[in-house]
């Protein structure tokens, strides 16, 4: 009888096993296309193709100013939560007011959901005219 019982509690176990496996949700890649977010009411724009982040395109506060700049092919890293980025390098930096582009630091980071449906991350900007934004906490979606 012992011998029935361990058979059917290691069978019972085994069973369970997939069941774990199923309720976890996989990691989808980000389609391609365009993702659109708001932060701080600036425009954000993030175009995906394939495991790449094409163009990052976005706009900032900079004082009683605004700025904006782009950066292009930003890989993605897939992770057990989601694909995720970064990128901490030097970048054009345009104004809204007419004063001359200039070179500035920009960094960039994020997580997609994952589904890949949702981003969220922090972006920071520095250069002559504009100090320091700070990091801007952002989100998007497709």
């Amino acid at each position: 009888m012992n011998a029935k019982l361990a058979a059917a509690l290691a069978l019972g176990a085994l069973a369970l096993v997939p069941a774990a496996d199923a309720a976890k949700q996989s990691v989808k890649a980000p389609k391609a296309g365009q993702y659109n977010g708001h932060p701080g009411g600036k425009d954000l724009t993030l175009y995906i193709s394939g495991k790449t982040i094409q163009l990052a395109a976005f706009s900032f506060k900079c004082g009683g100013n605004a700025g904006r700049t782009s950066l292009n092919s930003i890989a993605l890293k897939k992770t057990s939560k989601g694909y995720r980025f970064a990128f901490s390098g030097r970048g054009s930096i345009t104004f809204a007011d007419e004063r001359p582009d200039e070179n500035g630091k920009i960094s960039i980071s994020g997580q997609f959901t994952r589904s890949g449906k949702k981003v969220a991350g922090v972006f920071r900007v520095r250069s002559p005219q504009c100090p320091d934004t700070g990091n801007v906490k952002w989100s998007a979606r497709r």
